[in-house]
């Protein structure tokens, strides 16, 4: 799996499989959101989906094949809130609205700065998916941070191996994290104990892992 399916598994954290045509009309519906689709956002949209498990191992001609295919049917519905509309009564549960809301929000950002038009199919988005402002402000931090790592990740002087003359810099301060609300049932999850690193919902059951976090 590419890094963008790494990253969008690691932002998920989800078991929920979603349709490959919902991930690919989302995906698209996100490039086409300015009323221009450039060779830089369809490469972005194929990058992506290459990435996904979803699609892992598929022909690259294929995937594009099916891409066109999605905005073929974008074109069809000729309007974002049916195109939203339909994507959101395909996927089952808040999880798979959640990620279908990733994948835009991914799409977006990989596309540089977000246009007025992008921001009003994201408001569209979270209101047709049913992700509360605060959900969705979440997630638009956490694909930009994610976003902004990849990109400044590349350093062609760092091997990655230790040598002689190396700063060695002290361990980084570090924090426990975990959801703030329930990705089952959306009910506000509990402070976790100090020796916890599972905290369950009180009201559905459904556990989430505690993770240690970079203190920034």
């Amino acid at each position: 799996m590419g890094i963008l399916g790494t990253i969008f598994n690691e932002l998920t954290k989800s078991e929920t499989e979603i349709s490959a045509e919902a991930m690919l009309d989302a995906m698209c519906l996100a490039a086409a959101s300015d009323g221009d689709v450039d060779d830089d956002e369809l490469d972005n949209v194929l990058e992506l989906a290459m990435d996904l498990e979803h699609f892992r191992g598929q022909d690259e001609a294929a995937v594009a094949e099916l891409i066109t295919e999605s905005f073929a049917r974008l074109e069809d519905d000729d309007d974002m809130e049916v195109s939203l509309e339909r994507i959101a009564e395909s996927v089952e549960g808040k999880d798979g609205r959640r990620q279908v809301f990733y994948l835009i929000a991914l799409v977006q950002e990989l596309d540089g700065e977000v246009t007025e038009d992008e921001d009003a199919l994201l408001e569209l988005a979270a209101e047709a998916l049913d992700i509360s402002k605060k959900q969705a402000k979440r997630i638009l931090e956490d694909v930009a941070e994610a976003i902004e790592e990849l990109d400044g990740g590349d350093d062609d002087d760092d091997d990655g191996d230790y040598d002689e003359g190396d700063d060695v810099e002290a361990a980084p301060p570090m924090k426990r994290v975990w959801p703030s609300e329930c990705k089952g049932c959306g009910a506000d999850i509990e402070m976790p104990a100090e020796d916890q690193d599972v905290v369950a919902c009180r009201y559905c059951g459904m556990k989430f892992p505690v993770e240690l976090e970079l203190i920034k």
